[in-house]
Order: C-alpha cells, then structure tokens, then sequence
C-alpha cells in the first residue's frame, strides 16, 4: 500500500498581526517555502517586495501575518499573506534544523500530494493534503536544461522523476554556469553544498491544472 502523503492540521497562529518566526527552506518567485519553527507547520509565505539580499535555505526570518484579501487557497493550505518583507535574523542551528526537518520528510514510497505523475485537475486538489512536501531523493539529483526550461531530476518510489526546477538561487547559479546538465560533484560546486533533500511544490493552477515542481535543494542539516 502506498503511503498517503497527509498533514496535521496547523498548529500555528493565523491571527493577523501575529509575528511567525520562519526557517526558510526555498526561495522562489511567488514568496518562500518555510516552517514555522514554533509549531513545526509548513508555510507558503506571500509578501510585498524583496529582501535586502535573497534568501537562502536554513535563514530564519521573522514576519507579521496580514489579512489575506482572497482568503484561503484550498490547493494551498499552507499558504500565507506577510504585511511586509521578512526580516532576516540569521541562521537555524543545524540541530534544530535536524528536529524540524525531520517530521515533515516524506517517507519512502509516499506519493507526494496524493496523485501520481506531474500534474492533476485543480477541482481534484482535497485541500485537506500539503501542497509542499520535503523528500530525500533515492538518487540524483541532477539539473538538466531544456529549450523550455530547467528541470530536476531525481529517483523517488524506483522510477526516474523530471520536474520544473523553480528555485531561484538554483537557478541563477546553474545559468552561470552554463551547463546542459548539472550532477555529482560538478552540481556540488556549483551550488557550494551537495543536495540531500528536495522541497517539492504544487503550483497554483494553470489553465485548470495544478503542477509539481521542485521548489528548493536543500544542503544535510
């Protein structure tokens, strides 16, 4: 039986002007992956503008909720709307990072968000399930550029997965580069770290589709 690929119920507070201390674990266009390091809950934080430098995975950040004007996201419970830029604090000691990392990885042979292959029909999204979700690949990963982008490759449940690739330092470390495909050693010393964890993402939709992609590579804590 496959594992179903849940999530407790948040924990943390969802009270507009309440401040959220926040782990980062990926930096992308729409805002940031992150958990909330007081309950231990993943958050898809949304905010105005950018931070003094980007951030980086393991940053701790601290943030005001706001109200958010279009309220719940059913395919995104984990969704939230900052009143302002994050202030960045410094780093997560790696034992803490260790200790929140630790329940929120996917256990082997989980289906991430409950549905196979890459993309499902947004009215099938639950939005009882996460629409993040933290794994150790079985191997790889590897980065591999397209015409149409660039993708991540990675083994998970004995098949091989490719996935848009949206993290944004990622990606603008693999452009200097300019490689067609990125692993091992070579993928190592581009980034500055050996990936050992992947953040996956489910979008937002897109003409009525909801898609994986691979939000973040994150160093051993």
């Amino acid at each position: 039986m496959v594992p179903v690929h849940t999530v407790t119920l948040p924990t943390r507070t969802t009270q507009p002007g309440s401040t959220l201390d926040l782990m980062v674990l990926a930096d992308g266009p729409e805002g940031c992956a992150a958990v909330d390091v007081r309950s231990g809950s993943l958050v898809r934080a949304g905010y105005p503008g950018r931070p003094d430098r980007p951030l980086a995975a393991f940053d701790l950040i601290r943030a005001v909720l706001a109200e958010d004007p279009d309220g719940p996201d059913p395919t995104q419970p984990e969704a939230v709307a900052l009143a302002a830029t994050p202030q960045v604090l410094g780093r997560v000691r790696r034992r803490q990072v260790r200790r929140l990392l630790e329940p929120l990885t996917l256990p082997a042979g989980a289906e991430p968000f409950g549905f196979p292959g890459s993309a499902t029909p947004y009215w099938l999204v639950p939005g009882d399930r996460p629409s993040l979700a933290v794994l150790r690949p079985q191997s790889g990963p590897q980065l591999k550029r397209y015409r149409d982008g660039l993708f991540c490759r990675f083994g998970w449940r004995g098949v091989e997965v490719e996935l848009p690739l949206i993290d944004r330092a990622a990606r603008r470390l693999a452009a200097a580069a300019e490689a067609p495909r990125l692993s091992g050693g070579q993928l190592a010393g581009v980034l500055g770290f050996a990936p050992s964890h992947l953040v996956l993402a489910l979008t937002t939709p897109h003409e009525g589709r909801c898609y994986k992609v691979v939000a973040g590579l994150l160093p051993a804590p």
